[in-house]
């Protein structure tokens, strides 16, 4: 839930921007916070466990 609500957040924000260069700016950074946030670690600790566990 906290994915999507950002994701519109920052669809709505870059949408008016002029600037590509500073859309890309708004998004890298969003992405960068999304990658910290305990619930990837979470997703990606599941991920992995069933990627290791198909071998």
């Amino acid at each position: 839930r906290d994915l999507a609500v950002t994701t519109k957040a920052t669809l709505r924000l870059t949408s008016t921007m002029a600037s590509h260069a500073d859309a890309v700016e708004v998004e890298v950074r969003a992405q960068a916070e999304s990658v910290r946030s305990e619930e990837f670690r979470a997703r990606l600790a599941e991920l992995q466990l069933k990627i290791t566990n198909r071998s």
